[in-house]
């Protein structure tokens, strides 16, 4: 009978060993979570957003927990990686657990990101074929030409390609808010590498209203708001500043 308790308790021990384990494994990586989080609102505070962002972002791996997704949005916002920092704001905003005060944050940063981000057109001029239209090094879907797509402000490429051949390519840049047309022409894509024609604007001719003065004073506008916006975050003030969430109790808890 000896033996028998003896066999018994072994089989016990290894049975929740490995439980054990992996609850340890879990708080280090929570731990670690807390710390990476710590370190992103000291970088913040210091306008350090793109390390901020690294930050948040490894965090964000280990504890997908609300509060770091915002504040990761909120670091890429500042960057000018708008495309991704909304992803994570409707995440944030469609995570049943996060509480309602961190949905608001997400919803404002929304609107601020929206007022800032371009729109990128890709048009064809006839049939691709077999050909290949790529943005920024990803191929667009037949559901994405014709249609005003959201990217990020800046610079950004679009290529014709078949079988790894540039057919056609065209590179802007785009301001805050700006909308534009790219227009692609097949019929001078046989053994063309040269770029096609200048991106034009959606709509107007001669310039059209990008080319309008009263565009760019519009767009200049949004831009101040958006520095605005930006030093008041910085200050501590409005409904964007980071989110700290282990020392406030008001806060989400990870």
């Amino acid at each position: 009978m000896r033996f028998i308790l003896i066999g018994l308790a072994g089989c016990l021990l290894a049975s929740v060993a490995p439980v054990t384990v992996a609850s340890a494994q879990a708080e280090a990586g929570r731990e670690r979570a807390r710390e990476l989080f710590a370190e992103g609102l000291s970088l913040t505070a210091e306008q350090q957003f793109a390390e901020a962002a690294l930050k948040f972002r490894e965090a964000y791996a280990l504890v997908p927990a609300p509060n770091i997704a915002y504040n990761l949005a909120l670091a890429l916002t500042e960057v000018g990686e708008l495309t991704e920092a909304t992803g994570l704001a409707e995440a944030v905003m469609e995570d049943a657990s996060a509480p309602e005060y961190v949905k608001n944050f997400a919803s404002a940063l929304l609107v601020r990101i929206e007022a800032g981000q371009a729109h990128l057109q890709v048009s064809l001029t006839g049939e691709r074929g077999d050909a290949q239209i790529v943005l920024d090094g990803r191929a667009l879907s037949d559901d994405e030409l014709g249609i005003s797509l959201p990217v990020d402000p800046g610079a950004h490429v679009v290529n014709a390609e078949r079988h790894g051949t540039i057919l056609e390519r065209q590179e802007l840049t785009l301001e805050p808010g700006a909308t534009v047309e790219v227009v692609l022409t097949p019929s001078t894509w046989p053994g063309a590498t040269e770029p096609g024609p200048t991106s034009a604007p959606v709509e107007g001719s001669g310039g059209g209203v990008v080319g309008a003065w009263w565009f760019w004073t519009i767009i200049g506008v949004v831009v101040l708001a958006g520095v605005g916006v930006a030093v008041g975050v910085a200050a501590g003030g409005g409904t964007e500043g980071p989110l700290d969430g282990n020392t406030m109790p008001t806060v989400v808890r990870f």
